[in-house]
């Protein structure tokens, strides 16, 4: 009865991240399947990415004294493996990669399919166990990999129009140095906490402060995607980008 609870709670929480981030696609919105695509790559690249970083650790004998050394290896690897899938739909699917923020939407759903599969992995891992605490990673996991994802991708959105926006390069290296950065700082948090050599406060306090420096920058992002998206196809659009609640408190300040 436990894992009906426990894969219940794993696909409402990717149901409603994807509805999330579907929002912000506010003009030529993407395909279902397209989007499903995504999912389907990015799950196949956290498959693909489990068993590289295996190898990686035996091939440099990096055993679990090198914390840091490991946290580096899965930051940077797992963040260009994001990559390849948002690459490939943007040169494969040029009709449907053709909004400023497309990178975004894309690798966000690219982020949600490695959520989804390294939740099932560890769910897996699990047993019969049983616990809250189980659970509540769940939704942690599934949306840091949104996050980063979406982040990764933002850069690949604007190299579809190069003559608009030159900085694309400078844009995409940024974006990727943030998410490896706080990717590498996250597990590194995590193996010092399994090993105790952190106490539990003071690594959940650095956990949610990198949590919202990440959420921070995604928003950045989708303001600026959402509104040079707009400029490009519906400049008269009235859409906004804050919805409820957001719009009732707008409203009141009105």
């Amino acid at each position: 009865m436990h894992m009906f609870f426990e894969y219940g709670f794993l696909a409402l929480c990717a149901i409603v991240l994807a509805l999330l981030v579907y929002r912000y696609d506010m003009v030529d919105r993407e395909r279902w399947t397209m989007l499903l695509l995504a999912v389907i790559l990015g799950m196949a690249g956290c498959w693909f990415a489990g068993y590289a970083e295996d190898y990686l650790f035996l091939r440099f004998d990096f055993g679990i004294a090198q914390m840091a050394e490991r946290a580096v290896v899965v930051a940077v690897f797992e963040e260009f493996i994001k990559l390849l899938p948002i690459v490939g739909i943007a040169i494969l699917f040029r009709k449907q990669f053709n909004d400023p923020i497309d990178g975004l939407i894309y690798g966000a759903f690219v982020g949600l399919g490695f959520g989804l599969e390294e939740s099932l992995f560890y769910l897996g891992l699990g047993g019969k166990s049983f616990g809250l605490v189980k659970m509540a990673h769940i939704p942690v996991r599934l949306l840091l990999h949104v996050l980063f994802g979406a982040i990764d991708g933002f850069g690949i959105g604007l190299a579809r129009f190069p003559g608009r926006w030159r900085m694309w390069p400078l844009v995409l290296f940024l974006c990727l140095l943030t998410t490896i950065a706080i990717h590498a700082l996250w597990d590194y948090l995590l193996c010092l906490h399994e090993a105790g050599r952190i106490a539990d406060l003071l690594q959940r306090v650095l956990s949610i402060a990198l949590l919202g420096s990440l959420t921070l920058v995604f928003g950045v992002l989708v303001v600026l995607g959402a509104r040079w998206s707009r400029e490009m196809f519906a400049p008269k659009s009235l859409k906004r980008i804050w919805g409820w609640p957001f719009s009732l408190w707008m409203q009141r300040g009105r």
